[in-house]
């Protein structure tokens, strides 16, 4: 059995991509034409291992080349993924012959560490001797641990442009403050990076189908809208945070938003913002005017992605 998935990207034909963001549901790939981003194929054992992961498309991404034989390896077949890559050894017993690599250690860099305030209780020690907190902790424990991101392999380090990352066997963890509570843990692209690394042949990215059978899937975007405040005060202004995105967490850019406000039943015209930065990120600031304590203000906010329109609303309080 196999399935096709549908992908678009620099140098890759393109194809469109579908939606589905954090705890909205990811679609099924077993036994249909995918309705991922990817025109290439998963297929035996490779589909089924990826099947058996929770939420895979979001933690592994969609393919980025069918399986082929690793040069490196000759007694293997690898199949490279947006933040992973999976190993196929066909010589091994049935239950072992497929694994996810370990592209965390590979693509190892010796980064400086990071400044880590101590939290008693906000921190887990691993026996590699590193420990990992906070949000980081969190999103390992929420999206399969060590079994499918390994044992932490670092403690927390900082890249040259002052991210905040860290190392695990088999991925590593981004931290995007500047983004909404719930939406700062990235997974990095360790799959392209890998990819790119070992110079292996930039064909092996080119899909292989028959056009005929791929109908092009239009882009289904998610929009989320958040106050940086869920209460001011009269007279203050108010920032909102306006996020769009697709189902794999990839950042929809230069997308046109706008937004409305609703105070005490009535709503303004549509203010058009900026578009959407690399991040998927565009900002509001709303000026209100001296409205009671306690006053319901209603944010209505509108992007436009292809030919359609997509809403959302949040809302926040006048307060003392």
């Amino acid at each position: 059995m196999k399935v096709f998935f549908r992908q678009s990207g620099v140098g890759l034909i393109l194809l469109g991509v579908l939606v589905a963001l954090f705890h909205w549901s990811y679609p099924g790939y077993a036994g249909t034409l995918s309705q991922g981003e990817s025109c290439h194929v998963l297929e035996g054992e490779v589909l089924e291992f990826y099947n058996n992961i929770s939420n895979a498309s979001f933690i592994l991404g969609e393919p980025i080349t069918d399986l082929f034989d690793n040069p490196l390896k000759p007694s293997e077949k690898i199949q490279y993924f947006q933040r992973a890559r999976i190993e196929y050894s066909p010589d091994l017993p049935a239950g072992k012959r497929v694994r996810l690599s370990p592209l965390g250690s590979l693509n190892f860099e010796n980064l400086p560490p990071a400044e880590l305030p101590l939290s008693p209780g906000a921190c887990r020690l691993f026996p590699t001797g590193n420990s990992v907190c906070f949000d980081f902790l969190e999103f390992y424990d929420r999206y399969g641990g060590q079994e499918v991101f390994g044992l932490p392999i670092s403690n927390l380090l900082k890249l040259p442009n002052n991210r905040l990352v860290q190392y695990f066997e088999n991925a590593r963890f981004e931290w995007w403050p500047e983004l909404p509570s719930g939406m700062r843990v990235h997974l990095t692209d360790l799959g392209r990076m890998d990819f790119y690394r070992n110079k292996f042949p930039i064909e092996l990215l080119n899909c292989k189908l028959d056009l005929e059978i791929i109908s092009r899937k239009p882009i289904k975007p998610r929009v989320m809208a958040f106050p940086a405040k869920i209460a001011i005060q009269p007279s203050e202004i108010q920032t909102i945070y306006i996020v769009v995105r697709d189902q794999n967490l990839n950042p929809l850019e230069n997308i046109p938003v706008s937004l409305q406000v609703v105070v005490e039943g009535k709503t303004t015209d549509p203010v058009r913002l900026k578009e959407t930065d690399s991040t998927g990120l565009s900002l509001g600031a709303i000026p209100l005017g001296n409205y009671k304590p306690g006053t319901k203000v209603e944010v209505v906010v509108t992007a436009m992605v292809q030919d359609k329109t997509v809403t959302s609303r949040t809302s926040f309080l006048i307060w003392w």
